[in-house]
């Protein structure tokens, strides 16, 4: 019943709801405004597609209820803004779950040029970590963000310092330190089974790659350029770094750059054609030992991302993408696989008023996946979007 009503519903919003919504978003004084947002994907691959995620938003069955979520945007006065959300799903097991993802406070306009953000938030690392579902340009998740920030991203209890740079163009460098915010563990089959393995042979010596990942303390940065050569031709430039405990009891460290391209057919007027080339590395080392204090050691682990989307006609574009991670054969440290993922996607996009959007995605992949070989998975994918901007 539940995949019925969200396809049926995915489905009216792609062919004619055009004519459903054309109110502003309703607020509490101009002060508060609601935000929700909804995602569902349809299809299937040629394994079990759960095998295949990368990231907790991935497709993970035939059907996926990628996420529904609630928030609040704050707008009080000139320096003062907010942000909360919680997100529902159905998770791998077709059962309901949810959390609370972001819910920070904002200050603005403080002197000097800085702002000032606490609270629980998506760390700015890289392009797509602080990014929400409903931003995506693909249905599923970079390889990298998951592989080295964590399998819903890297989510922290934190404070952020940010200072907008005095150059000629728009740049910002951000600071923020805090603590990892676990996510709940879904997959407790998997765990059972991994522990009984284990049980049968006191002597593996096999350390899980996952918890290389962040943990506990972690400080964060990331300095982002963005220059307009004229009005048909805009860069971006981005580095950043992350440092920060581990489940090993020691250190992660991750560094990365970006550097995306866009052409405007009709300029900052909007409409026309448009292309954009973003490309994005990042380099991960994870120092691990034993809980005994034996077989202490490091690895690194490389990954590449790079995207075209070309806007080909109004409200349409199309999307190429190819990323990599090269996966660790360290003998102590699994489940950190090479894996290779192109994705080919059209995006028929929805304005139904200022307020309220949606959109229709196809997409394919196919992967060389170190462990299952060659899998090709095809998805549908349907959002839903209403409220005032998000505050970032």
């Amino acid at each position: 019943m539940i995949r019925s009503f969200v396809l049926l519903m995915g489905f009216a919003g792609a062919v004619g709801a055009q004519d459903l919504f054309r109110t502003d978003p309703p607020s509490l004084g101009g002060v508060v405004f609601p935000v929700f947002h909804a995602t569902a994907a349809y299809g299937d691959s040629t394994r079990d597609p759960a095998d295949l995620t990368a990231h907790g938003h991935d497709p993970n069955d035939q059907f996926t209820l990628q996420g529904i979520d609630l928030g609040f945007s704050l707008q009080a006065g000139e320096h003062v803004s907010g942000f909360v959300n919680h997100r529902f799903f159905l998770d791998d097991e077709d059962d309901w779950d949810g959390e609370w993802e972001e819910a920070f406070l904002k200050l603005v306009g403080l002197p000097g040029d800085l702002e000032l953000r606490g609270g629980r938030m998506l760390n700015r690392v890289g392009r797509q970590n602080s990014v929400h579902l409903h931003g995506w340009n693909f249905v599923d998740a970079n390889l990298m963000t998951s592989r080295f920030l964590g399998d819903e991203g890297l989510l922290t209890n934190s404070v952020e310092v940010a200072w907008n740079v005095p150059t000629p163009f728009d740049s910002v460098v951000s600071v923020a330190f805090g603590e990892a915010v676990p996510h709940d563990e879904h997959d407790h089959g998997h765990e059972e089974e991994h522990e009984g393995e284990e049980d049968e042979d006191d002597h593996e010596e096999e350390l899980e790659g996952e918890e290389g990942l962040f943990d506990r303390d972690i400080l964060s940065v990331r300095y982002d350029a963005r220059w307009n050569y004229n009005d048909f031709h805009q860069y971006r430039f981005g580095v950043n770094g992350v440092v920060g405990d581990n489940s090993f009891g020691r250190t992660t460290t991750a560094f990365g750059a970006d550097v995306e391209y866009a052409w405007l057919e009709n300029g900052l007027e909007g409409g026309g054609r448009s292309l954009r080339w973003r490309t994005e590395v990042m380099q991960r080392e994870i120092e691990y030992q034993h809980e005994d204090g034996d077989g202490r050691g490091d690895v690194t682990e490389l990954a590449l991302s790079t995207m075209l989307l070309f806007g080909f006609a109004e409200d349409w574009e199309a999307g190429l993408r190819y990323g990599w991670v090269e996966g660790v054969s360290e003998n102590h440290l699994h489940e950190l696989p090479e894996r290779y993922r192109l994705s080919a996607a059209v995006t028929r996009r929805l304005t139904f008023s200022d307020s309220t959007s949606g959109y229709a995605r196809l997409q394919v992949n196919h992967e060389d996946h170190e462990e299952f070989g060659d899998e090709t998975s095809v998805w549908l994918q349907f959002g839903f979007d209403f409220g005032a901007p998000e505050v970032r």
